[in-house]
């Protein structure tokens, strides 16, 4: 049955939603407006991709500086000049290569490395964080999840038997899950950030169009890791030596993937820019110079 109020509770209803605090409109929109630029316009977060040999660890030294690379390919520094370690510059961290399905140790390296910087407020200090690759690094997880799992590559003489270390679907799981907490992580330090990755070129079965993604285990969320960044470059080389030019491509073109949010409607940058992350960063009124040095 309904509930019939008196006329003297009806009142003290009406009054007591008439006392309630109401929020200033004009208040809380003034302070969303002022909350938005204080997270924009400071860093910004980069995914690189491209084929072997389009400059895409070469490019870091042209990233704000100091340049701490976390590297899991095997001799992939080569390509940094000697004077911009020795300057303390480019910081080079080379412990997470060499990680095998037979021995895995990079992820987990990584992990309490990565942890015990970020804790401690190193990465205020530093100008750009690279992952170098990516793909590289995608790999020494799912390693690191085989071995949990007690899987085991065949002896030499069980070569011919299937082997236990193939992925299965639930691995893939814990994988994908792991690997987006990873990059948000990561994209939430105080610095820029970038992403290298090995390119995956592709063809539809049913189509037959080519395209591309992260070279990757796990197409599914190699599709998914582009959407996560807010620049997507792809990394690329025109022309010929001696005149050979780096550049970054930041709109799609044939199957490669590019995307950028810095471009604002192409009114900043071009389709095109030279692989001077710096100068870019400039160019979109973003913070762009180094930060201090700390050498010996």
């Amino acid at each position: 049955m309904p509930v019939t109020l008196s006329p003297s509770q009806a009142r003290r209803v009406v009054q007591s939603v008439q006392t309630k605090k109401r929020l200033s409109i004009k208040d809380e929109f003034q302070k969303m407006r002022d909350l938005y630029p204080s997270r924009v316009g400071t860093k910004a977060n980069f995914l690189i991709i491209g084929p072997h040999g389009s400059g895409k660890t070469f490019g870091m030294q042209f990233a704000p500086g100091p340049v701490l690379i976390h590297s899991f390919d095997s001799g992939g520094l080569r390509c940094i000049e000697d004077d911009q370690i020795s300057s303390g510059r480019i910081i080079p961290i080379t412990e997470f290569e060499g990680d095998t399905v037979v021995a895995p140790f990079a992820y987990r390296a990584w992990e309490k490395e990565f942890y015990r910087l970020s804790n401690g407020g190193l990465f205020d200090a530093i100008g750009t964080y690279v992952i170098d690759s990516f793909t590289s690094f995608a790999q020494s997880l799912m390693n690191e999840i085989l071995k949990a799992r007690s899987r085991k590559p065949p002896m030499i003489a069980q070569l011919g038997k299937d082997p236990d270390i193939v992925p299965e679907l639930g691995d893939y799981n814990v994988h994908q899950k792991t690997l987006a907490h990873n990059l948000a992580q990561i994209m939430s330090i105080p610095c820029n950030v970038v992403v290298i990755a090995h390119l995956n070129i592709d063809k539809d079965d049913t189509t037959g169009r080519l395209y591309s993604s992260v070279m990757m285990d796990g197409k599914k969320f190699a599709q998914t890791v582009p959407t996560l960044f807010d620049e997507v470059y792809f990394a690329d080389t025109k022309g010929v030596p001696p005149n050979l030019q780096y550049v970054y491509r930041l709109v799609p073109k044939s199957y490669y993937p590019a995307r950028s949010r810095l471009r604002k409607s192409g009114k900043i940058l071009g389709a095109e820019e030279v692989q001077n992350l710096a100068r870019i960063l400039e160019k979109s009124g973003y913070p762009f110079e180094d930060k201090d040095l700390y050498t010996t």
